[in-house]
């Protein structure tokens, strides 16, 4: 007798194992988790290990190493016991220091015979060989007993050492009805048992109710062919030799119906020939077992079908969901494999396309989208990771129109967690009416600015004809009051250039004019218009140019905008008595233009959204702002090949930095 432990998370299969091993004269330990495993090596000091691999915390691999390094226990051979069959499993299990490999579901037939060639192998003493363990089933089986309702000893072989399904028996079995409480715990099932004979049927029964399924039994195929149509069956055990209908003849009727076709059918049967074991799986059957059969190995082969089947429903409920999402979706879907070939799509598509599905499956999305397949921004956008982008694409409207049409694409990356990006999910939605509500608001907003600027312009004029005296002589406090309002004016006006400025860079209307011109004067001229601002705050001001003359090759309109944005910020987001510096260098061909101030600094937060379109943190500080200086200023310097940055730590001022190309 050897003493094996096993370690296996699966109970099932652990009491299966742990079952055929004491049938066989062994002595089986059982845990269900690594480090217990490695705990009871050490303390019981067994003869074999059956590690499965996929355990839950500590691995198989792990535990198999740790083992193998300590001198307690490196020398009991570890047998790899898990369902991982490929050969780099085999050759993990190998390194790790595994010294067999007996894979998952078990083969009852074979698997005291694997056991014992390990343990005879490594040298381990038993006292039952694998004779003596046939002998003693044999003799087990002549001890119960014997019933041959159709002339074979099938039935015999259904009785084993630990439980008989004859209810007479093991209600006498304290033990058997601890096993069959245990065994309760699967999943309830209702299978159908079609087989003439009613002892086996019974026997069949009892069976099915150990394990915590029920049945129904039936005694010919044409009972069972209307039972099907008025009940719902999870599984069907099908006998072969039936008079007036065979099982065989049973099977092709259910699966030549969809409301049956996906039953899964045992065949039960005498019949062992190899021709109609390969009939039973040519025409649909899902096991073929032959009697005579060991109980627990029917037990086994029924959970295992129902498991599957359990699998197939839940796969198939999914599927089906994932069909009316498909089906009834008011966005195209597209799904894409790594090479941007397309892999599946739903109907909406197809019909934007005005193509059957057969016609765009496994076609590059560029492509069959009209696009050229390798210049098409949006693949260079899949390939950065980009979350969402637009797209134009000619669909069918109906009545053999075609429109182009505005989409945005969504997209998600299949198995990003990979080192390969196995796939996308692309969701495209029509927003062109979206988009032209947007156009539309665009334009309203350019041309009642537009309409705006001449009169504020005119209203400036004026003020300044009367703060220089033009229409007569004015006192001390009415030039206060009209330079105030003057400098409101100003503000005013500069608001409504940067909407006309941002709506004319959108729409590709504006013309750079570039020049020679000393940036470092401008800098002073943008000073001269804003030092209003400053000087009402108390603030200080200073230039820090590396020299005096700076020359840019640049717009120099453009460029102002820009300064003046930036400074006006600084001004506006600095408090009283505070320190404003402008700096100018030249490094590398390149202008460095920084604003720095002292002022309340922006968080890391509102860093990343800074320069976004009708961003603006004025409303947070109680100020005035549209929000898109910073953008504008951002369009300005990018359509100069320059580039704008900004440091900020809140509470601790902020350094923003325009680079340009001096050429």
């Amino acid at each position: 007798m050897a003493n094996i432990l096993i370690i296996e998370d699966n109970i099932m299969n652990m009491e299966m194992a742990g079952e055929l091993l004491e049938n066989a004269g062994h002595s089986a330990i059982k845990t269900e988790n690594a480090a217990d495993g490695i705990k009871l090596a050490k303390i019981k000091k067994p003869d074999l290990i059956l590690m499965d691999l996929n355990l839950p915390g500590m691995d198989g691999l792990t535990a198999t190493k740790i083992l193998k390094e300590d001198t307690l226990t490196k020398n009991i051979p570890v047998i790899a016991f898990t369902a991982r069959v490929m050969q780099s499993d085999k050759e993990n299990a190998f390194d790790a220091g595994c010294c067999g490999f007996i894979s998952k579901p078990i083969e009852v037939s074979v698997f005291i015979n694997n056991i014992e060639s390990f343990l005879n192998h490594d040298g381990c003493h038993t006292e039952t060989s694998s004779a003596s363990v046939k002998q003693s089933l044999k003799s087990s089986i002549e001890k119960s007993q014997t019933i041959n309702p159709i002339g074979c000893s099938q039935v015999t072989a259904l009785q084993d050492d630990e439980a008989s399904p004859l209810p007479s028996v093991s209600a006498h079995n304290p033990q058997v009805q601890s096993d069959k409480k245990k065994e309760t715990n699967y999943k309830c099932h209702k299978v159908l048992i079609i087989d003439d004979n009613p002892m086996n049927t019974e026997i069949l029964k009892e069976t099915l109710e150990q394990i915590g399924q029920t049945s129904v039994v039936t005694h010919s195929g044409k009972q069972a062919l209307d039972l099907v149509e008025q009940e719902k069956f999870d599984l069907i055990l099908l006998d072969v030799m039936m008079p007036k209908m065979s099982g065989f003849d049973v099977i092709k009727q259910l699966k030549s119906k969809t409301s049956t076709k996906d039953i899964p059918v045992i065949f039960v049967s005498a019949l062992d020939q190899t021709s109609n074991i390969v009939k039973g799986f040519d025409l649909g059957s899902y096991e073929y077992i032959t009697k005579p059969f060991k109980i627990e190995e029917l037990k086994a082969r029924i959970l295992s079908i129902l498991k599957i089947k359990d699998l197939q429903d839940e796969l198939k409920a999914e599927k089906e969901i994932l069909d009316l999402v498909f089906k009834f979706s008011a966005d195209g879907i597209v799904i894409l494999n790594s090479s941007f070939e397309i892999i599946s799509c739903n109907e909406l598509f197809s019909k934007w396309l005005d193509l059957p599905k057969e016609k765009i499956i496994n076609n590059d999305f560029c492509c069959i989208a009209g696009h050229d397949k390798d210049f098409y921004p949006i693949k260079q956008c899949l390939k950065n990771g980009d979350k969402y982008m637009d797209f134009c694409l000619e669909i069918n409207t109906g009545n053999n129109k075609k429109e182009i049409r505005f989409l945005e694409i969504s997209c998600s990356e299949i198995n990003p967690s990979l080192n390969k990006i196995e796939g996308y999910v692309l969701i495209l939605r029509d927003v062109t009416a979206h988009k032209e509500i947007e156009q539309q608001k665009e334009t309203f907003v350019a041309t009642l600015t537009h309409d705006l600027k001449t009169p504020v312009r005119a209203q400036m004029r004026a003020l300044e004809m009367l703060v220089n005296e033009k229409f007569g002589k004015v006192n001390d406090s009415q030039k206060d009051i009209i330079e105030e309002t003057l400098n409101s004016n100003k503000y005013m006006f500069g608001m409504v250039d940067n909407l006309l400025a941002t709506y004319r860079y959108e729409n590709k209307s504006v013309n750079i004019q570039k020049h020679y011109f000393n940036i470092n004067d401008l800098i002073k001229n943008c000073y001269d218009q804003l030092k209003y601002l400053a000087n009402d705050k108390k603030q200080t001001i200073n230039f820090d140019f590396e020299k005096e003359t700076l020359d840019l090759f640049a717009d120099s309109l453009e460029i102002k905008r820009v300064i003046i944005n930036l400074l006006s910020n600084a001004v506006n987001y600095t408090g009283e008595y505070g320190q404003i510096i402008i700096s100018s260098r030249l490094k590398n061909d390149m202008v460095i233009i920084s604003f720095i101030d002292n002022g309340k600094g922006i968080s890391q937060e509102e860093i990343s959204t800074l320069f976004n379109k009708y961003q603006s943190f004025a409303k947070k500080f109680r100020q005035v702002g549209t929000g898109l200086g910073l953008y504008l200023s951002k369009q300005i310097i990018e359509s100069h090949n320059g580039t704008i940055s900004v440091i900020s730590e809140e509470g601790s001022g902020s350094v923003f930095t325009i680079k340009l190309p001096i050429n």
